[in-house]
């Protein structure tokens, strides 16, 4: 009976090893991992600026009591209405991903007990590179109104922008589609100030860069964006 019972203890002890095994080999992670990992203690030299990018995520992690928070400010000096919450002690992590909302900024995270952030050890700032979601627009010098070459979106632009931009090129896309820039069209893609390039390239051997086109009148500027069409 005892050699029977000592089999079966080991059998047991032997599935429970495999169990526990497939388990740890299965196991799903309870949290995808972040593009920044920061071990958020008093670090005595401080911590070195960051670059990032929209989407990304950065986790703060901690033992003892310590939080994060943004400081709107930028510096270490905030109060309680300039300044947004990331974690907190009793918990050891605090997770942030920027947004778009955070696209071309510089942002600040601090721990706000006691000196940690005054005393320059627990604060650090992450640069958010400009978002280029939409792309910027560009008239489609093929597009002409029922094949006129006069007829193209510079023809919509010096026209009646908001009656021409509703009119197809025969069976193609209205100009709204195709000559964003001249109908002021921004919804899927980001309207240019100025471009110097091979469609915006002015009859005008003053023009040198945008930056000429700056000073001039509201009239002007149309008609130097036009030229470009033409």
């Amino acid at each position: 009976m005892e050699k029977k019972a000592n089999i079966h203890n080991r059998i047991a002890v032997m599935w429970n090893f495999i169990f526990s095994f497939a388990l740890a080999s299965f196991s799903i992670p309870s949290s995808i991992a972040a593009d920044f990992n920061i071990d958020w203690i008093k670090n005595g030299d401080g911590y070195e600026d960051r670059n990032a990018q929209v989407g990304d995520t950065v986790e703060f992690k901690w033992s003892g009591f310590h939080n994060v928070y943004i400081h709107l400010s930028g510096t270490c000096a905030t109060t309680i209405d300039t300044r947004i919450l990331v974690g907190k002690a009793p918990d050891t992590s605090g997770i942030y991903t920027f947004t778009k909302a955070d696209s071309g900024k510089s942002i600040f995270f601090a721990c706000d007990v006691g000196s940690h952030c005054s005393s320059g050890r627990m604060g650090i700032t992450f640069t958010v590179d400009e978002s280029e979601e939409n792309p910027l627009c560009k008239d489609n010098n093929e597009w002409k109104f029922k094949g006129k070459n006069k007829r193209n979106c510079g023809w919509v632009h010096k026209g009646n922008s908001n009656k021409l931009c509703k009119k197809k090129n025969k069976k193609k896309p209205k100009a709204k589609e195709d000559c964003p820039i001249a109908c002021g069209n921004d919804k899927d893609c980001t309207i240019p100030k100025c471009l110097k390039d091979d469609e915006w390239s002015p009859n005008n051997e003053n023009f040198v860069d945008c930056s000429a086109i700056e000073p001039m009148s509201e009239k002007n500027k149309k008609k130097i964006l036009c030229n470009a069409w033409n």
